[in-house]
């Protein structure tokens, strides 16, 4: 999502191959079948998601509530209830390494809707199918390597669009970063 803006909603086993070509290049390939349910999101709705998940790595969960509430449709009666209610739910999320092996992201997600519809939350579509697309997509990352941290892979990514954003004038100093790993640091 974050590299390619790329969203398959339906991306199981079957319609994933892997090819390797030790001749050419080392890296396997990853080849994606049935492109029937795909999306690519507006620049907002990347940036919005972006915005959530740096949140969440930073543990903010008032700011993601702030996001919620700023650039959604809601009629919540009680913002400051909702922000409270959404800081616990990041903090019980990033109280231990998040990791597919303890943490159930379809329950997560679950609880995050539930969360949102009690406080009459609403998102935009795209945002729920990405998150639905997320949820499909637990049950593959767990079998193929269940101790992945979900955190550190979405890390530079997300650092990535920060660091875009704070140095867009100079891209020398940012690609210098990017490279040693040192804009990372303050992050682990």
């Amino acid at each position: 999502i974050f590299k390619d803006n790329f969203v398959h909603g339906d991306l199981h086993p079957g319609n994933m191959l892997v090819r390797k070509d030790y001749d050419s290049n080392p890296s396997p390939l990853l080849i994606i079948l049935d492109c029937g349910i795909t999306t690519k999101l507006t620049q907002k709705d990347l940036k919005d998601l972006s915005d959530t998940f740096k949140a969440i790595i930073l543990k903010q969960g008032k700011v993601v509530a702030d996001l919620f509430l700023e650039r959604s449709f809601n009629k919540c009666p009680n913002p400051q209830l909702f922000k409270q209610e959404m800081e616990a739910l990041v903090m019980k999320l990033r109280g231990e390494k998040l990791t597919l092996r303890n943490t159930q992201v379809g329950a997560l997600m679950n609880d995050v809707f539930s969360l949102m519809i009690r406080h009459k939350v609403r998102v935009e579509s795209q945002f729920s199918s990405v998150v639905l697309a997320i949820a499909v997509l637990e049950g593959v990352g767990r079998s193929l390597d269940p101790d992945m941290d979900l955190i550190t892979i979405a890390r530079p990514y997300v650092i990535k669009e920060m660091a875009r954003e704070m140095f867009d004038s100079d891209k020398d100093f940012l690609e210098h970063f990017m490279e040693d790993g040192s804009l990372f640091s303050p992050f682990n």
